[in-house]
Order: C-alpha cells, then sequence, then structure tokens
C-alpha cells in the first residue's frame, strides 16, 4: 500500500486539536481530562478529526476501506487505464508470473475481438493494483488498522501485504496524535468486524427492510459495497484464508446477503438500470430486488430529461471512454451517431441484455449519413 496525504483537517483555529475542541465544548466543566484522555475515547467525538488520502493498493484492500459503512471515497476507473496491463503487487510473495501473464494475454485477445472491456476486465485478479481517493477520520482509521491487523494473521500469503498496509495508515495516524501516542489509544479503541458472515441464506421482506441472498462476482461486490445505505454481509473472510488467493479473479462467485430498505432499493434499481453502469453484472441483483419488492421499475435516473451523470456521458461520446454512447443521452441532447457509434450500441444492448424498453430507444437514434 502507498499512501499520499493530500490534506489534514486535525487541528482548529490557534493549533488546539479539533477532538479535545469538541470535548470542551461538549463537557465545559471538565477540567481534568487531557487531549490523551479524549483520543483515547471510542466515540464520535474523535470522528472530527479527518485526513483526505491518496491510496494505491491492491483491489482486495481497497474492500477494507468500502466496508466502512461511513466511507468517503472516490475510485480510479478502471476504463481510463489499460486493463490488460494491471500491475500485481510486489509484496506478493513466489507470485506466479507465468499465470498472470497468461491473463494478460487472453485480455489483449478479447481486445483484438472487439469484446468490450467492461467483459474482459472480468479476469483481472484481485490482488491487482488500483488506486482511490479517500476521506477517513480517526476513529475511524485506527478502526482499519486494528482490521488489517486480524486479517495479516489469517493467511500467510498475504501476510506481508496487510503488514504493509498497517504501517501506511499507523503512519498517517501518528501524524493526526501529539506525541505519537497511537499504541496506547489503539487499546482504547474496540475493533470491528469488516467482514461479518451470513448466518441464515434467505431472501424476503419485512415491513420496509428487503433483504437479498445471492451469488455475484467479486467485480460486482465491489460495486455493491459503495452504496453507504446498504448492510452487507458476505463470504469474504473465506478468501482472506484461501490458499488459492493468489489466482482468485474480478469474476469469482461471491455470497452476499444485501438489506435496505425499499425506497432505497428502488433507487439503486433506478441508478443500476442507468446506461454508463454495468447493467450485466448488477441484473441478477436488479431482477431479484424487483421480485421481493413487488414492483417492475424500470424507470431510468434520466428519466425527467436531465442526464445525472452529464460528465461520464459525455465522455462516452468520444475517444476518452471505450464504452458506447449513451443511446438515451443522445436523444436528450439531440446528437447524431455515427454508424460505428450506433453498431457499438446495439452491440453493447445485447451483450447486457438490456430490457426491451432500450431497444425502442435505440430504434429513435439518428445517425450521420
Amino acid at each position: 500500500m502507498i499512501i499520499n496525504l493530500i490534506s489534514s483537517d486535525v487541528y482548529a483555529r490557534g493549533g488546539k486539536h479539533i477532538s479535545k475542541n469538541v470535548w470542551d465544548a461538549s463537557r465545559p466543566a471538565d477540567t481534568d481530562s487531557n487531549l490523551l484522555d479524549v483520543l483515547k475515547v471510542d466515540a464520535p467525538v474523535n470522528e472530527f478529526p479527518t485526513v483526505t488520502l491518496a491510496i494505491k493498493c491492491t483491489v482486495l484492500e481497497r474492500e477494507f476501506f468500502t466496508m466502512m459503512r461511513d466511507h468517503v471515497l472516490w475510485a480510479r476507473t478502471s476504463r481510463v487505464d489499460d486493463i490488460t496491463q494491471f500491475e500485481i503487487t510486489t509484496l506478493l510473495e513466489n507470485q506466479d508470473d507465468l499465470y498472470y501473464q497468461a491473463i494478460r494475454d487472453v485480455m489483449n485477445e478479447n481486445k483484438k475481438l472487439g469484446i468490450a472491456q467492461d467483459q474482459y476486465r472480468m479476469m483481472a485478479p484481485i490482488l491487482s493494483m488500483t488506486s482511490f481517493t479517500t476521506k477517513v477520520n480517526l476513529r475511524s482509521l485506527i478502526k482499519l488498522i486494528k482490521s488489517f491487523e486480524w486479517a495479516a494473521k489469517l493467511n500467510p500469503r498475504l501476510e506481508s501485504i496487510f503488514e504493509s498496509a498497517i504501517v501506511q495508515l499507523s503512519t498517517v495516524a501518528n501524524t493526526m496524535l501529539d506525541d505519537n501516542k497511537l499504541s496506547e489509544i489503539k487499546a482504547s479503541i474496540k475493533p470491528i468486524m469488516l467482514f461479518p458472515e451470513i448466518q441464515q441464506f434467505e431472501s424476503g421482506r419485512i415491513g420496509d427492510t428487503v433483504v437479498i441472498t445471492t451469488k455475484i462476482p467479486f467485480a460486482l461486490r465491489a460495486q455493491v459495497v459503495r452504496h453507504r445505505t446498504l448492510s452487507i454481509k458476505d463470504n469474504i473472510s473465506q478468501l482472506l484464508v484461501s490458499a488459492d488467493i493468489e489466482y482468485m479473479l474480478f469474476n469469482e462467485l461471491i455470497t452476499v446477503q444485501i438489506s435496505a430498505d425499499i425506497s432505497t432499493w428502488i433507487s439503486i434499481i433506478k441508478k443500476r438500470s442507468c446506461w454508463i453502469a454495468q447493467y450485466d453484472i448488477w441484473s441478477s441483483i436488479i431482477s431479484k430486488a424487483e421480485e421481493v419488492c413487488g414492483t417492475g421499475v424500470n424507470t431510468l435516473p434520466c428519466s425527467h430529461g436531465v442526464c445525472p451523470y452529464e460528465k461520464d456521458a459525455e465522455l462516452r461520446m468520444t475517444d476518452k471512454d471505450p464504452g458506447s454512447p449513451c443511446p438515451r443521452y443522445a436523444l436528450i441532447k439531440g446528437v447524431k451517431l455515427t454508424l460505428e457509434q450506433q453498431i457499438a450500441v446495439i452491440k453493447q444492448a445485447a451483450t447486457e441484455n438490456r430490457p426491451p424498453y432500450w431497444a425502442t430507444i435505440i430504434n429513435k437514434l439518428e445517425i450521420i449519413k
């Protein structure tokens, strides 16, 4: 793991630590507690100091950050990189370079055949490197460190990777503390179970809460977990102890149990029906959610005539994004597509098994003669 500190919001005006500032405002009669006493409190008072970090790490490590339900994270999309040139962490001892090169070779063949990147990227290893930016508070940062300490003991194959994460995150934590008291403070902060296992494999609805249990690819799990309003259980902990972890790819099936309010599910159904979303891998969740919710929601997020993802949609109109243009966006903006673009649109609709209403939209497209 490589971490670059982008910004830090730890000290208030006058140089007073924010945690102490907040504590004093809430406990004006407490004149005995010093900063160290406050930092040892496992409560939201220590969620006010924050840092913004640029992180490069394995995809698997990124899932530790996204499982924190208070996460603030913006990932680097795989579409801006050549996924066929994926990097594997150098901390994986005795890694099978021939295996990874064979995957790159197959990816390149798929690329030459015109197969969509969203399809062949599913072959990328979960120990390949990725980048993202995140904002994390002091309390959550310490809990993350303790989670990596727990994980480092599970599998010798991953120990050096997670130990590196612990060192890097601890360095950041020490910049947020006076007198480098991290070890003393950590002892007072309770660990959390980031990857709780499923106890009952069921789906259904109780009141307004909908629960869905299903198998999905690791790549989809990585997208689902970014929805902070979702409560998630899965079998990631089984991956962490696997002797074959280095051979697992984005298409590795993960058992997940997802629960949320019905209004949240309907919002997700709409959002993930968007052209830019990977509908093909989301379809299993969407169809099951519609079944349990008792409604067939196929309204797009742009149904009111305004695209909420205009920046990404504009990139799809250029060669800066390998994905095909959104036909709905083209209609909204009155943009004519080239014949090549329309072929790409039709191909994506078929490959992802898009619902029938997309055919109606595509048939309305104007083509440059």
